[in-house]
Order: C-alpha cells, then structure tokens, then sequence
C-alpha cells in the first residue's frame, strides 16, 4: 500500500510539474523583433501551446504582424511544436491577449 500512494503522488507531482514548463520564453514587442509571426487558424508553419505568464527573462523578441511574417504560427492546446510562455503579459492589449488564448 505504501508504495502504490508514492507511485501516485509521484504521477501528479510530475503532472503538475509538467504544466509549468515552457520551451521558450516570449516577449511580444511593437519594434526590433527577433521575428515576425501571424496567428493563423490553417497552414501554420509551427503550432504554439501558449501556457500563460513566466517571470523569466525572454528568450525570443516576437511581433504579431498581419503580413509579410517570418513565420505562420497557429495557438493550439494540445500536441505543438513548441510550449510558450509569455513574459510581461499584463501589458498587453485584449485583442493580443485574445490571439495568444490568454484571457481570463
């Protein structure tokens, strides 16, 4: 009995580990990116799980662009390519919040 209760603390300890890791960190920015994405519903070069806020440092510079992108990403909630988190998004506007997934 004692082991199966460690088994399963174990099991949701990592589950709930698992849902705070992040690939990469993003800051979305208005000028001097590091690159350019559109959020697309089809043909998405990669798709992004955006899993909240992260008070690390950014890893990648991003702007949200409607043309002329470096990359097609589309928000998904399961099976991406990449896990995001998004750093300083208490200071983005609804509609962005609203493109990454991010409202309340």
């Amino acid at each position: 009995m004692k082991y199966l209760v460690l088994a399963a603390a174990i099991s949701i300890m990592s589950g709930a580990a698992h849902a705070q890791i992040a690939d990469v960190a993003v800051e979305i920015v208005d000028h001097f990116p590091d690159t350019q994405i559109r959020i697309v519903e089809h043909f998405e070069d990669e798709r992004w799980q955006v899993v909240g806020t992260c008070s690390s440092s950014p890893d990648m510079a991003v702007q949200i662009v409607e043309h002329f992108e470096d990359l097609k990403v589309r928000i998904v909630e399961h099976f991406p390519d990449r896990i995001v988190c998004i750093t300083r998004s208490d200071d983005l506007d609804a509609e962005t919040r609203s493109l990454l997934n991010l409202n309340d």
